[in-house]
């Protein structure tokens, strides 16, 4: 296995074990952690299942066709983009859900909090960059 693949295994391992976690918190819970719901919906869905196929990606499909890998170093900056921005954003989105959810509960208006939003939103554009340095180096791999 290639060096750089390792820690997208590892880390699709951690956030499968991270979401897993957190849904049966929720469940024993019994609804009173529903403020959790977006984070672990993209602990799962970001942080396992997008880990893993861009493990399987690099290790398999490009060997499979034939192709050479562009750019190791992209994929490395893809790896801790990727993963800074689903920490910061699940992070966020959990810490802006709770406060929302205990403005609700002592029945007093919610303002928005810019900077909450603003991180979700910082932190998902990161994610994004990730997706598209993804994009980038398999399109060029795959064109060699």
């Amino acid at each position: 296995m290639e060096p750089f693949l390792k820690p997208y295994l590892c880390a699709s391992m951690i956030y499968l074990l991270a979401g897993s976690f957190l849904g049966m918190l929720m469940a024993f819970r019994r609804g009173r952690l529903m403020s959790a719901t977006p984070a672990h919906a993209h602990i799962n869905l970001v942080g396992w299942v997008s880990n893993m196929v861009f493990f399987l990606a690099y290790a398999f499909l490009l060997k499979s066709s034939g192709a050479r890998l562009y750019s190791e170093t992209l994929a490395v900056i893809q790896f801790w983009a990727g993963n800074l921005g689903l920490i910061g954003m699940a992070g966020s989105m959990y810490i802006y859900r709770s406060w929302k959810n205990r403005m609700a509960l002592a029945k007093q208006p919610t303002p928005g909090s810019a900077f909450q939003q603003m991180s979700v939103w910082m932190c998902g554009a990161l994610v994004m960059f990730s997706f598209f340095l993804f994009f980038l180096n398999m399109v060029k791999s795959l064109n060699g």
